[in-house]
């Protein structure tokens, strides 16, 4: 079964462009990933301390491996997260 998860991400204020480095890096080299089939990251347009990540992995196993991939932990280890919030979905239409 397909994994499917919005995060709401804030970051730590005045530290959303050192942030989105660490974003920019992690999406480059997930979207790489075996099983990894969607992730994609927006900033909010009225909030910069305020991202969404939509991310679709093919099975509980990719998504397993993604949060065992050193850049991974060294994104959420990076000191820049103020809250993440996961929220887990699937398609109805």
């Amino acid at each position: 079964m397909q994994m499917e998860m919005t995060a709401h991400i804030i970051g730590v204020a005045g530290k959303s462009d050192q942030l989105k480095a660490e974003i920019q890096e992690l999406v480059e080299k997930t979207v790489q990933e075996t099983g990894c089939l969607e992730f994609k990251v927006f900033q909010d347009t009225d909030d910069i301390n305020h991202f969404v990540l939509w991310e679709i992995f093919e099975n509980q196993e990719a998504l397993t491996r993604h949060l065992q991939k050193e850049y991974t932990k060294k994104y959420f280890n990076c000191g820049l997260l103020e809250e993440t919030k996961v929220t887990k979905h699937h398609q109805i239409c």
